[in-house]
């Protein structure tokens, strides 16, 4: 992610923009998703994402004890327009998708893109 930011005009409070071809391959694509595909097979249909992160609970506490069911995934982003450095900023327009600790594709979450319904979930 850092590689990808860093090379856009987002990193210095500008803007980032899609080409219009990804963005309609993105936008025509999404809906073939299926939940339990792999990360290979999702690949393969919309491309290379953009952002890649593995996130984990191991080790994490709340209200100071430890999680009784730890779990790791890993969350991908696949950026239409993108504004400024907040990777929060709820005016980005892209994909969220998630999958988890089997690699297996467990929610598709589409911002600012009403033509596109969620799929599955984050849990």
């Amino acid at each position: 992610m850092k590689t990808w930011f860093a090379r856009t005009p987002a990193a210095f409070d500008g803007k980032f923009e899609a080409s219009r071809s990804r963005r309609a391959k993105l936008i025509e694509t999404y809906p073939k998703l299926k939940i339990g595909m792999s990360k290979a097979e999702v690949e393969a249909l919309l491309g290379t994402p953009d952002f890649e992160e593995v996130l984990s609970t191991y080790g994490a506490t709340i209200g100071g004890k430890p999680i009784t069911h730890p779990h790791c995934w890993t969350e991908w982003e696949y950026y239409i327009e993108k504004t400024g450095d907040n990777f929060g900023n709820p005016k980005d327009i892209s994909l969220h998708l998630a999958f988890n600790a089997e690699e297996k594709l467990n929610w598709g979450k589409p911002q600012n893109l009403n033509e596109l319904k969620e799929k599955g979930s984050p849990e």
